[in-house]
């Protein structure tokens, strides 16, 4: 080939200057719309044979480029699935991405599919009449109209299960496209719709994260999360539940991927496991009587059969004891203001009665200090309470402080999983045990506490054998409505039985010999006369005893101050 010839096919193959300018831009315009798609290379959608326009068996975007509505963004279109004014074309290149959705490339085509391409606009200059603002505020209204209507059209067909979501936004979008309508005001009204629909059917996608998750706690365990009302605590299928654990343990135990933080976690289990609230107690006596029946027959003798007693009021007494006990657990906080004391030698049982007949996990004989807050959380985790050391309790100083406690019927506790007190009605009683004749001291408030003398060494294997039946005789006459409390004939018997185990003082004969024929006397009077005690030694101690003795001979103080054997004094008359 000549020189020239050479020279005339370079000629040929080199671009003209406007191809050159127009392929510079073309490559400036795909490295911004790659280096835009950087940060989401696995959402940019390089199809088969990308470039090749003729490709077979492949799609091109390039191919139906006329199917796509221009966006108000230059270089940008409506997104044939979502309809957001965010789909972009790479120039020369078969590369394209909805910017706001991400929607798939299958949708994507799918949704071109189907498209026919847009008229040719026909641009000419033709004189037009300008409308009047009424005019156009009527054109406007119309448009508008027949906007909801095609919304309403579409979502119809995904409410009735003849379209998808996608689907719908697609024919709403050609309809805008073919009608010359607000494809921004249409989509954005026909996906009101769609999140209304979504709220009717409780798959809102705008559900605060902790609602989601609580209702997928609660749907995976339902009720086999419980909350024992004994114990205030949570079990999960029957075992104690970690709550403030809640988190990683339904992570590492069972799976659950939750991202709300630990206390609020914390908050929703409690919740949820208050729903499916029980009393293991209740439960308890609910079984047994359902198993034994009505029948009380196992109640007779049952004083006589343990403790060797025969004194009806001891048979009385063990019996209303036992319906108490069983109206505390269900009816926590109901009026029950007296304890059971068993009396007798060392080593007979007595303790271990009362462990066996409540059964260890519901018994408990460390509660000590009445006045300490810790202590009264105790009242509301077992069902029967042994005082302990109970001789101590009796002392003067100490047993107003004892009947008034006894009286109570709920208590302001924390409860393990709370952050604030709580008003806890009590669903336990009082026992004690004394191997002590003469513990009762206060002759006054001696009514709040009943008396059994254990003759015996007490049969606690026996015990083990019947306690369920006694538990279900009990239930039995607690729902006949059975009172649990002394009536005024019942409650002077047992007055008569405590008198044997009051605390009698020497001084109390001095001071009845002493008041023989006298109809008022003063403390300071019988400490001076009877005891030969100077004024300035009668200390406050002293003149309680005298008190103490005073009343236990049927004395009562006068509430007004007289001038007694020629000094100013609170006198006594006889009662």
């Amino acid at each position: 080939m000549s020189q020239n010839g050479k020279n005339n096919a370079l000629e040929t193959m080199q671009p003209t200057l406007a191809e050159s300018v127009q392929n510079a831009v073309n490559s400036q315009e795909n490295a911004a719309f790659l280096q835009e798609n950087a940060a989401f290379p696995h959402e940019v959608i390089m199809t088969e044979n990308a470039g090749n326009r003729n490709g077979s068996g492949s799609f091109n975007i390039h191919d139906h480029i006329d199917k796509l509505t221009p966006a108000s963004k230059k270089g940008y279109y409506l997104c044939p699935v979502c309809g957001d004014d965010n789909f972009s074309v790479a120039k020369g290149r078969n590369a394209y991405r909805c910017h706001s959705n991400l929607c798939r490339k299958e949708d994507i085509r799918n949704a071109i599919a189907p498209l026919t391409p847009q008229a040719k606009r026909e641009y000419r200059q033709r004189q037009s009449i300008p409308k009047t603002r009424t005019q156009l505020d009527l054109a406007a209204i119309d448009k508008s109209r027949h906007i909801e209507l095609k919304v309403a059209e579409v979502f119809e067909q995904v409410l009735n299960g003849n379209n998808t979501e996608a689907e719908s936004a697609v024919e709403l979008a050609t309809w805008c496209k073919e009608h010359g309508a607000d494809k921004f005001t249409a989509n954005k009204l026909f996906q009101e719709k769609v999140k209304e629909l979504k709220k009717l059917k409780g798959d809102d996608d705008e559900k605060p994260r902790l609602l989601k998750e609580y209702e997928l706690i609660k749907s995976t365990f339902g009720d086999r999360l419980r909350f024992n009302s004994l114990f205030k605590h949570i079990e999960l299928d029957g075992q104690e539940f970690p709550v403030d654990m809640a988190k990683i343990e339904f992570l590492v135990e069972h799976g659950l991927k939750l991202k709300s933080n630990r206390q609020d976690l914390t908050d929703a289990t409690v919740k949820i496991a208050k729903l499916n609230t029980y009393n293991p107690i209740v439960e308890y006596l609910d079984r047994v009587a359902y198993q034994y029946g009505p029948s009380t027959a196992i109640l007779e003798g049952i004083a006589e059969r343990y403790f060797g007693t025969l004194t009806p009021i001891h048979q009385i007494t063990l019996v209303k004891f036992l319906i108490g006990a069983v109206a505390r657990a269900y009816n926590p906080g109901c009026k029950l203001d007296t304890a059971l004391i068993l009396q007798g030698a060392q080593g007979t049982g007595k303790s271990s009665f009362f462990r066996v007949l409540a059964s260890e996990p519901w018994f408990d004989d460390s509660f000590g200090n009445a006045s300490d807050k810790d202590e009264r959380l105790k009242l509301h985790q077992a069902w029967v309470i042994e005082w302990a050391e109970l001789e101590t309790l009796f002392k003067r100083k100490d047993i107003a402080q004892v009947k008034a406690f006894i009286t109570t019927q709920t208590d302001k506790v924390r409860p393990p999983y709370g952050r604030v007190t709580e008003t806890m009605r009590r669903g336990s009683v009082f026992v004690g045990t004394t191997n002590q004749s003469d513990f009762l001291t206060d002759s006054t408030g001696n009514r709040r506490f009943w008396v059994i003398s254990t003759q015996k060494d007490i049969d606690i294997e026996r015990l083990t054998q019947e306690r369920d039946r006694i538990w279900a005789a009990a239930v039995a006459l607690y729902k006949l409505e059975v009172a649990w409390w002394l009536s005024k004939d019942e409650e002077s018997a047992m007055a008569g039985e405590r008198k044997n185990y009051e605390y009698h003082d020497i001084w109390e004969e001095e001071i009845a010999d002493y008041v023989e024929g006298k109809t008022v006397v003063s403390i300071p009077e019988i400490l001076e006369n009877r005891f030969k005690i100077s004024p300035d030694r009668h200390e406050r101690k002293l003149s309680n005893r005298v008190r103490d003795c005073l009343l236990k001979l049927g004395w009562e103080i006068n509430t007004t101050t007289a001038r007694h054997l020629g000094k100013p004094a609170k006198v006594w008359t006889k009662k």
